[in-house]
């Protein structure tokens, strides 16, 4: 089986139930949060499950990618976003501008 080691560990949404089918496989759960380590043959990626910290392979098929993540403060107002988007810029700023 070849591996293909993802561009940057992705949690994913587990949208049906499955249960374990062989001694490398990870049972899971509708709604179970996941995080791909890698990817490999015939649709089965291998992903550590966020709640119980175990690792196992499950289908792709079964997993829907999360969208981006908002940041929030501690009052819930969104602060910004992030994004996997391959494209960036990026802008700096001296600290003598920073004004308290």
């Amino acid at each position: 089986m070849i591996d293909t080691p993802p561009q940057s560990p992705a949690t994913h949404t587990v949208t049906t139930d499955c249960e374990r089918a062989g001694p490398q496989e990870l049972s899971v759960k509708a709604g179970d949060l996941v995080q791909l380590i890698r990817e490999g043959e015939a649709g089965k990626w291998f992903v550590k499950d966020l709640r119980s910290a175990t690792e196992g392979w499950v289908s792709s098929a079964i997993l829907q990618a999360l969208p981006s993540q908002s940041l929030t403060s501690s009052d819930g107002s969104v602060s910004g976003n992030l994004s996997t988007s391959t494209s960036y810029s990026e802008s700096y700023t001296s600290y003598s501008d920073i004004r308290p």
